[in-house]
């Protein structure tokens, strides 16, 4: 927001791990400074391009460009087109944008597990896993244990001061809360 340098982001993940409610609370905390956040939701990737031409018409906002919930299969070709419409083709990203997509995988696209060896096999894998490289910044959301989750649980109350003390009761609840997921 301040126009510094920024990286395309990636939030992967395990279902239910907080990718796009992180994702949302940085929308609201930053929507002030001017912000704009709009989630991309049509299924055809050169939409993105009409997306790109309001947000040059706009030069003095800053956007988020939200991708929620992405991946593609190994047979399907449309993430080529979705790669070069994000950034790589002649069209290119405006300035004053950045992208943030989550995906409850870590390889976007579904790499065949056919290498033979031959150069087209490998060509093909680096394809693959070539849209992934669009993102500058990949935060990876992994599964917490029990022990973990408490922790945390317990850390987050204390520096949001909301109890000064955990009682029985709410650790019990919050560890239900977390099998329940």
């Amino acid at each position: 927001v301040s126009g510094g340098p920024c990286l395309n982001m990636l939030l992967w993940g395990e279902k239910g791990s907080g990718k796009s409610t992180l994702l949302r609370l940085l929308a609201l905390k930053y929507a002030s400074s001017g912000l704009v956040t709009i989630e991309f939701i049509d299924e055809t990737s050169g939409a993105v391009y009409g997306l790109y031409k309001i947000i040059r018409e706009n030069s003095d906002k800053k956007f988020l460009l939200f991708f929620d919930d992405i991946s593609f299969k190994d047979d399907d070709t449309s993430y080529r087109r979705f790669k070069s419409a994000i950034e790589g083709g002649l069209e290119s990203k405006p300035a004053n944008v950045i992208l943030a997509a989550t995906s409850n995988k870590r390889q976007i696209v579904s790499v065949s597990s056919s290498d033979t060896g031959d150069i087209y096999d490998r060509d093909e894998a680096s394809e693959q896993t070539s849209l992934q490289a669009r993102f500058g910044l990949s935060i990876g959301f992994y599964s917490l244990n029990k022990n973990d989750y408490l922790e945390m649980d317990v850390h987050t109350i204390r520096n949001l001061e909301l109890i000064e003390t955990l009682r029985l009761k709410e650790r019990t609840y919050s560890l239900v809360w977390l099998l329940d997921k």
